[in-house]
């Protein structure tokens, strides 16, 4: 279960990029933020944040 929060987030940070929301260069909406929007843990945000640098 706790993967595929990580998997939300990793695919709501995707589609803001490809929506143009988020730019090149830009840096991500805060861990707070986006725990906020999705109703997810910080920690689950840091987890997928981790994961998209890789």
């Amino acid at each position: 279960m706790n993967n595929s929060k990580i998997e939300l987030v990793k695919e709501f940070i995707l589609k803001e990029v490809k929506a143009g929301r988020i730019k090149n260069g830009q840096r991500l909406p805060s861990c707070r933020k986006v725990s906020s929007h999705l109703s997810v843990n910080k920690i689950t945000v840091n987890k997928a944040y981790r994961e998209l640098e890789k």
